[in-house]
């Protein structure tokens, strides 16, 4: 980042510090918790699909091996 762009930068995050903090307590966690529930939601689903990858990787191993999928 530029010397230049660094009194922006810093006049940014003090007008939203300052908004932020006259926000009122209920509507910050609110946003907060949906917030940390759609953060929940992807971790999960990421979660999901790994473990269906990982289940797709060991079935291609055992049918290279010549292991039979039925074992």
């Amino acid at each position: 980042m530029s010397r230049a762009s660094q009194p922006y930068y810093t006049e940014l995050l003090r007008a939203e510090a300052s908004s932020t903090m006259s926000t009122p307590l209920a509507p910050r966690m609110i946003l907060l918790n949906d917030a940390t529930d759609l953060i929940e939601e992807v971790v999960s689903s990421k979660s999901k699909i790994l473990d269906f990858r990982i289940q797709i990787l060991a079935k291609a191993i055992r049918l290279q091996s010549g292991f039979s999928p039925t074992s």
